[in-house]
């Protein structure tokens, strides 16, 4: 397991999200990115709410968590004195990647996939007709893997594609 201090995990994420195009962020209201060492009782209990929007777990670990109200909900009206907040764990990337490249890596996805909830929502059935707004698919797990593969020096087939990511 390799360990990295907070101000090269702090970094990495904010690498990640330098990485995220303009446009994205410029999107982006009222949505707070925080870094914690380990996820505490509020963010297990909050996966276990009818109303999360998901997060990223590996090995039954929490990766990251997206904690707020996504775009398309706020359509119904959106109380913005709280800001959402996108927490990514340090203790769980660690153990669950072995090197700094993979945990950087890693941290990376982590990153997009939370704020693909910020853009989606996980309430998303293909029965109802998903639809596409501003080339952005509204399932985060199909956001990450567009978002992903649009990067340069990004591998084509990456080996953690979802099962359900479109066919291109």
């Amino acid at each position: 397991m390799h360990r990295m201090t907070d101000s090269e995990f702090e970094s990495a994420v904010e690498e990640a999200l330098g990485c995220i195009p303009e446009r994205f962020l410029d999107a982006l209201e009222n949505v707070a990115v925080v870094v914690e060492d380990e996820p505490n009782d509020y963010h297990l209990e909050t996966l276990e709410e009818p109303d999360c929007l998901g997060a990223s777990v590996c090995d039954n670990e929490l990766l990251g968590l997206y904690d707020g109200v996504s775009l398309p909900d706020r359509a119904d009206g959106y109380d913005s004195d709280v800001p959402d907040v996108i927490t990514v764990f340090k203790g769980p990337h660690e153990r669950c990647f072995g090197s700094r490249a993979e945990i950087v890596e890693e941290i990376g996805k982590t990153v997009v996939h939370e704020i693909g909830h910020y853009f989606a929502s996980t309430r998303w059935d293909t029965e109802q007709g998903a639809e596409r707004t501003n080339d952005l698919p509204i399932h985060p797990r199909h956001f990450t893997y567009n978002f992903l593969r649009s990067l340069p020096n990004t591998r084509r087939t990456p080996a953690w594609t979802p099962t359900s990511a479109p066919k291109t």
